[in-house]
């Protein structure tokens, strides 16, 4: 009998910082630890994002999965806005992992409204069930 592979392809919906911006992100992490004792390692600068929906686990690259998400991610226009972090909090994730992120309140309302928009088009496209109880993640350092 054959076993299923398991799911190792995450796919998800990010908003990616100007190269600028992460190296200024980095380099906070990187103070952060320091100034706290902090054990664990921050990412790379070119890995830091704002996490917008997951759309789920997979074994391998699935076409219709990736088709109705560019068909999703077409659909939504809106014109650019600027994003202002106040905050670096942490929360328990997958493993006992406690990954710190950065947080906003007014400064990402801009943000809220893209993962509001970008859910309804996910709706829309049939991936509805990623959409529901999924709440915007932000930058992960």
């Amino acid at each position: 009998m054959r076993r299923r592979p398991q799911p190792a392809d995450g796919l998800f919906f990010a908003a990616l910082p100007a190269e600028f911006i992460a190296a200024d992100i980095s380099r906070l992490a990187q103070r952060q630890c320091q100034a706290h004792g902090l054990k664990g390692k921050p990412i790379l600068a070119e890995r830091l994002h704002v996490s917008l929906h997951n759309i789920g686990d997979y074994a391998g690259l699935p076409r219709g999965i990736v088709a109705a998400g560019r068909e999703a991610a077409a659909a939504v226009a809106m014109p650019s806005f600027d994003v202002a972090f106040d905050r670096v909090v942490s929360f328990g994730g997958r493993s006992g992992n406690q990954p710190l992120v950065l947080r906003g309140g007014d400064g990402v309302v801009g943000l809220l409204a893209l993962h509001r928009r970008l859910g309804a088009a996910l709706q829309k496209v049939g991936l509805w069930r990623w959409v529901a109880a999924q709440k915007v993640v932000l930058v992960h350092f």
